[in-house]
């Protein structure tokens, strides 16, 4: 199984790890661990390089498995062989954008469920850009909502806790929050330390 670094550090740019498996029929390796983040929940994939040997590859995405995290090249990119030491580095501009954007949604979701009770039955999000759908009647403006939250800027405290304790939370969504959302959510993505 990979061990899954941007859980404990989203900040985290490049790492370092060893080749566990290589499937080159379908361009794609399985790393001992990693800092790309596979997508799910409605955050999208991390994209970046892997450098070995000399050699430098572009990584089209990851993407989850059973058997831990698949890193898919790009098509007629080199890949590195089973057992090779390789350094991945995440494209930071796009990581940094779904933090933000991810974060921002996690505000939006603990406001809705605040002032309304109301969860998260959808969404979708892209670099600076997303949509959320919340199992309301009728909402008619939520910005006057939201905007006390984020000024001033305050701290987001994320916490990596055990799954089952999560699951048994009733009312549960997905894991940043901060002094304002004080629900809790259940998250396996990268979020942004702080809201400024």
């Amino acid at each position: 199984m990979t061990k899954l670094l941007y859980q404990t550090n989203s900040y985290l740019k490049e790492f370092s790890a060893k080749v566990v498996s290589v499937m080159a029929d379908i361009h794609t390796i399985l790393l001992d661990q990693t800092v790309f983040y596979p997508g799910g929940g409605g955050q999208v994939y991390d994209k970046g390089i892997i450098e070995f040997n000399g050699e430098r590859a572009v990584l089209k995405r990851a993407k989850y498995s059973p058997d831990g995290i698949l890193h898919i090249f790009e098509e007629g990119e080199p890949i590195p062989e089973d057992g090779c030491e390789v350094t991945g580095t995440i494209d930071w501009d796009r990581r940094y954008k779904v933090m933000r954007t991810h974060t921002a949604m996690h505000i939006l979701c603990g406001t809705i469920f605040r002032d309304y009770g109301a969860l998260v039955t959808g969404g979708d999000m892209e670099p600076l850009k997303g949509r959320m759908d919340f199992e309301l009647p009728v909402l008619s403006v939520v910005k006057p909502f939201v905007r006390p939250v984020l000024n001033p800027p305050c701290e987001i405290y994320i916490r990596i806790a055990d799954r089952v304790l999560t699951l048994q939370i009733r009312g549960t969504q997905r894991g940043a929050g901060s002094q304002y959302s004080e629900q809790k959510e259940r998250c396996t993505s990268s979020h942004h330390r702080n809201t400024a």
